[in-house]
């Protein structure tokens, strides 16, 4: 039996040490060991939300989330993002099989919108995990408010637009009226317009304003009132009214400059030498002055009436030169805006603003943060326009400001050659400047010239007498290559469109509008422009920019001019009317109708919608009973009217001139002029006198 054992036993041992044949055994095939793929769990992105152009188009966000892994060889995390993006981020080698993760990556904000963000991991094998989502929210920023135009209006009346004024609207903003959304137009970053319906303002309440950008946003933007006030009377009683009311109850001791109203006349803006107007007033120069009348379109019985002087010199030193009038620039020295918060002016003076070194006029900007431009908060100061494009002091003297309503934006005149780049014409230009109020930390502040031709081309002659809307300038121009066919070898009047504030604008323009009746050149000479501003009727027309008044000698503007004399015109452009026809019709007329037998001018102002314009002639026979002899005031607004008349309404026995309305949506029911007549008031003011200014109801 052991023997058979022991056999048996060495047959194994044989077997297993050899395959029977001397040969050594086949080792079998070792099986593939598969890699566990990575999982991931319960996905967190943050921040969930950021602004539109937050940090300057890029912010980092931070993905955390649960892995599991029991391989240890996850290499990188993947990050997909539906804007297109995408990235692989390494990863430090993990030490335990599950856990959490945190990184960070960048996503843009350029664009608003809902970012999706997907992530993955993938391991040493190539193997993926699960991928998870989560999202971003990219949002339009809360815009600020600070001006509502106008800001009130009597209960019953039809609808109106309301112009609503401040920082970052977006295209798509949406003004919101008591809760309720208005249908709005976007005209820029700091200006959109609302259409208020007569259902909106049929009863007294006050109503909150806001604005909201599109979706997705941060949210609507700060509150502003605006007040529907109980029907009354809105014209104030004694007319006319004494603007240039001095400390001691005489005439002004020194010579006055009109300059211009607010939107409804509360607000008169002036200049003068008379040292008899404040107190204090010791520096022998002309100064800036502003009149509160109390006379708002929305009466203020708690207002009293009040004369300030607003821009004194640094440290509060009296100006140590002339503001609005100055030897060099006696004319066009003071420009107000529509609605009489901003005032642009020329000025002698070099203590208004530190570093003035250059010995020369400038124009400057003031913010008088007057209450009948509603605003969040506004501290009134002065700075420097006439500068160059790198801000560098100009070299030679500057005239004729102009300032759009905003603040931004300023128009002015001057011949030096450092200004901007390529200034070789050797002759006085139009130069905008951009200060960049109002418009944020991403604006460059800069000075453009804009008498310039369709193609940039500089001027062959000088320019001059601009007026601004914020996107239109009209001004004149003895230039004959500003337009094509410009052979008449005179000065002309033009209108530039500079395309601000209007995005659909694609290109800047020049066009002639003092053109003859048949389409050739004016046979005279044409200056003193004036262009009618932003604002549309319920009729969804818009006037921007497409009245222009001017005067002008020649006789071939109009059939049938034969009085041989300047005559006041206005120009209507077509301007947003396509299926308008260009014309011209004279303004100047007696109230019959009739052509003025002597020379007109000064049409220092046009209403928005083009249908009212003063205008200064010394010619009888413009009314009945017109005989005095004497320059007087008239209102145009398809018949003539003289407005320069006394309290009971005589003739005025001296020149009345410089006519200033106000620019209210309803029409400019006030007027103030220059006169010097006794016999405006019945209290008599001796003659000769340097003038008042008073102020009247435009009826």
């Amino acid at each position: 039996m052991r023997k058979y054992l022991f056999y048996f036993f060495a047959l194994l041992l044989v077997g297993c040490g050899s395959n029977g044949d001397g040969s050594s055994p086949i080792e079998p095939e070792a099986l593939p060991v598969e890699s566990a793929s990575p999982a991931i769990s319960n996905l967190v992105v943050s921040p969930d939300t950021v602004l539109l152009m937050q940090g300057d188009g890029s912010v980092t966000a931070m993905a955390e989330f649960s892995f599991s892994d029991e391989d240890l060889d996850i290499e990188t995390m993947h990050v997909d993002v539906s804007d297109g993006s995408s990235l692989s981020i390494p990863l430090a080698s993990l030490a335990t099989a599950s856990g959490t993760l945190s990184e960070e990556f960048a996503v843009s904000t350029e664009e608003s919108g809902i970012l999706i963000i997907e992530v993955w991991l993938v391991d040493a094998a190539g193997n993926s995990s699960n991928r998870l989502s989560d999202a971003i929210v990219v949002q339009n920023p809360v815009a600020e408010i600070t001006g509502l135009t106008p800001d009130k209006i009597h209960s019953g009346e039809t609808g109106v637009e309301l112009n609503v004024t401040g920082t970052g609207f977006l295209e798509g903003a949406t003004v919101i009226w008591d809760g309720a959304n208005r249908t709005t137009r976007y005209v820029s970053d700091t200006r959109v317009v609302a259409s208020i319906l007569s259902s909106d303002i049929e009863a007294p309440r006050t109503v909150s304003v806001r604005v909201r950008n599109p979706e997705p946003t941060a949210g609507a933007s700060n509150e502003l009132t605006f007040d529907v006030v109980a029907t009354g009377g809105v014209e104030p009683n004694g007319f006319p009214i004494l603007i240039t009311e001095t400390i001691d109850e005489s005439p002004p001791n020194g010579p006055i400059v009109n300059g211009g109203l607010d939107w409804d006349g509360g607000f008169v803006t002036f200049v003068s030498k008379a040292s008899n107007l404040v107190a204090g007033d010791n520096n022998d120069a002309y100064d800036l002055f502003i009149r509160d009348t109390c006379l708002r379109y929305i009466p203020d019985d708690a207002c009293t009436p009040a004369t300030t002087r607003p821009v004194m010199g640094v440290g509060g030193a009296e100006p140590n030169g002339d503001i609005g009038w100055t030897d060099t620039s006696p004319e066009g020295s003071l420009a107000v805006s529509f609605n009489g918060r901003y005032v642009a002016f020329v000025s002698s003076a070099n203590n208004l603003v530190p570093g003035d070194t250059n010995g020369v006029d400038d124009v400057f900007l003031l913010d008088t943060c007057i209450k009948s431009y509603p605003f969040t908060s506004c501290t009134p100061g002065v700075i420097r326009v006439s500068v160059g494009n790198d801000g560098a002091q100009a070299i030679a003297p500057a005239s004729y400001p102009a300032v759009a309503d905003d603040g931004r934006y300023v128009v002015f005149v001057s011949a030096d050659s450092n200004l901007v780049a390529g200034d070789t014409n050797g002759v006085a230009d139009i130069f905008l400047r951009d200060t960049c109020r109002g418009a944020g930390v991403q604006c460059t502040p800069g000075t453009m010239r804009v008498s310039v031709a369709n193609d940039g081309g500089q001027a062959n002659g000088a320019s001059g007498e601009p007026v601004f809307t914020g996107r239109y300038v009209a001004f004149s121009s003895l230039a004959s290559n500003l337009v094509p066919g410009d052979v008449n070898g005179l000065q002309d009047v033009f209108l530039r469109d500079t395309c601000l504030g209007e995005p659909g604008c694609v290109a800047t323009s020049t066009r002639l509008v003092s053109v003859g009746r048949l389409g050739g050149p004016a046979n005279g000479a044409s200056s003193d422009p004036q262009v009618s501003w932003g604002l549309s009727d319920s009729q969804g027309h818009d006037y921007h920019g497409r009245y222009v008044a001017f005067v002008s000698s020649a006789t071939n503007l109009v059939a049938g001019d034969s009085n041989g004399a300047t005559d006041v015109f206005r120009r209507d452009t077509c301007t947003n009317e396509p299926e308008c026809n260009p014309s011209t019709i004279l303004v100047s007329m007696t109230s019959t109708g009739a052509q003025i037998s002597g020379d007109s001018w000064g049409p220092d102002f046009l209403s928005w919608y083009g249908g009212s314009i003063p205008f200064v002639t010394a010619a009888d026979g413009v009314v009945p009973g017109d005989t005095n002899g004497f320059a007087d005031v008239y209102v145009w607004s398809g018949s003539t009217q003289r407005v320069s008349v006394g309290a009971d309404g005589v003739q005025t026995d001296g020149a009345s001139y410089a006519p200033r309305m106000s620019h209210h949506f309803y029409g400019p029911w006030a007027i103030t002029y220059i006169s010097q007549a006794s016999n405006i008031l019945p209290d008599a003011v001796v003659i000769p006198n340097n003038g008042n200014i008073y102020m009247d109801l435009n009826n």
